[in-house]
């Protein structure tokens, strides 16, 4: 229980970019471990480093016998390097120490001017970046592979954020570095070297807390009104990560809230109305809903491209009810729903179908909307329609 463990990070990867502390460190260690794209710009440090994968830098460094081992990770130490897990394997095998360095955000940020205490940082391919985008001012990804600028810029391009501003910076810190300034527009074609910073600017991020009111869309004639939206909302219980459908979307109005509520995920909006699908581009434009994703056509045609929903509302517009329940219980059996009905029959309609295709836990509430509207020096409580919300499955 002697040995000592020391992660240090190696920052942009140029030792006069360490910490002097972090440089006596891995001076002093008796044995250096690092990937081979990290020893080999910290050469000048040192010649013996033992290489290995980054996800096996632990488990190396443990099945050690030395009492002063040195371990090097990319950037920041504790900024996405995995320090907890490694920690959870060096602990039983002797005390463990942690020297940060300087991460490359903070590096491309520093070359640029831009503050990065409200940059949100996403891992590629492991969360939506329509997403992050919706509903963050800055987001910051770190591209390598298959993933790179061009492709994500062309991503941006077809979801109508070509004009997003795009920072991208490769070789940071190495006296070769590149970064470019640009829009997702211009950079859609550009190639640039592995690893590449990410840097996306977007303007006017939503606000995923703030409901949304009927005096925010356009296109409202026929579409349910907001304290309809909002109770349903809440009664399909849609978690940050999740994948959502509207059916029968109309104009995006519960869509877009939903979309709020899956914050980190995506809505598939279906309809097939044109005239209302161009009503909810333009409300997504407005409002900042990217993570709405419109579904053109016949949901029936477009359905099965769509990833299993983890939830999905039924708007009043959908004809076939018992169709539709049955096509999302078999894109995911344990899929929740909330189904609005405006009349008696569409309420049966609902109940038998839920209980025929074996939805477990029913529940029907009835909302009386009703409003305050002034006449002379009085407010008379107006009545409106009368909704039905069932709300079914695990």
């Amino acid at each position: 229980m002697s040995r000592t463990f020391s992660i240090i990070g190696a920052g942009p990867g140029q030792s006069g970019l360490l910490t002097g502390r972090a440089q006596e460190v891995i001076i002093k260690a008796q044995e250096a471990y690092a990937t081979g794209r990290t020893a080999g710009a910290l050469a000048a440090l040192r010649k013996d480093w033992k290489l290995c994968p980054a996800a096996d830098l632990a488990e190396r460094a443990a099945e050690s016998t030395s009492e002063q081992i040195a371990i090097l990770v990319s950037g920041d130490a504790g900024f996405y390097a995995r320090l907890d897990a490694m920690r959870k394997v060096l602990e039983p095998h002797g005390s463990v120490e942690v020297y940060p360095g300087m991460s490359s955000l903070q590096y491309l940020c520093a070359q640029i001017g831009e503050s990065y205490d409200d940059v949100f940082w996403m891992e590629s391919g492991k969360q939506d970046l329509l997403a992050a985008l919706s509903y963050h001012s800055k987001v910051c990804l770190l591209l390598e592979g298959n993933h790179t600028p061009a492709a994500v810029c062309t991503q941006l391009c077809a979801a109508g954020l070509g004009r997003l501003r795009v920072v991208v910076g490769t070789r940071l810190g190495t006296g070769r570095e590149h970064i470019v300034d640009q829009t997702a527009q211009l950079l859609r074609n550009k190639k640039f070297a592995a690893p590449a910073l990410l840097l996306l600017f977007q303007q006017a991020p939503a606000d995923p807390n703030r409901p949304i009111f009927d005096t925010d869309l356009v296109g409202m004639d026929g579409m349910l009104r907001q304290e309809v939206r909002w109770n349903a909302a809440n009664l399909l219980r849609v978690k940050p990560d999740e994948t959502v459908y509207d059916m029968a979307a109309g104009n995006g109005a519960v869509g877009l809230e939903l979309a709020r509520k899956a914050c980190e995920g995506r809505v598939y909006a279906f309809e097939e109305n044109e005239d209302k699908m161009s009503l909810l581009v333009r409300n997504r434009e407005a409002l900042g809903g990217w993570n709405l994703c419109p579904a053109p056509g016949k949901w029936k045609d477009v359905i099965q491209s769509a990833p299993a929903p983890d939830a999905a509302f039924v708007g009043t517009g959908v004809a076939d009810i018992h169709e539709t329940l049955a096509a999302l219980k078999e894109k995911n059996s344990h899929v929740r729903v909330v189904v609005a009905a405006d009349s008696l029959e569409r309420l049966s309609q609902t109940q038998l179908a839920l209980t025929a295709l074996h939805f477990k836990n029913q529940s029907v509430s009835q909302l009386l909307l009703t409003r305050g509207r002034t006449l002379g020096s009085y407010t008379m409580m107006l009545a409106g329609e009368t909704v039905f919300l069932l709300c079914a499955g695990k």
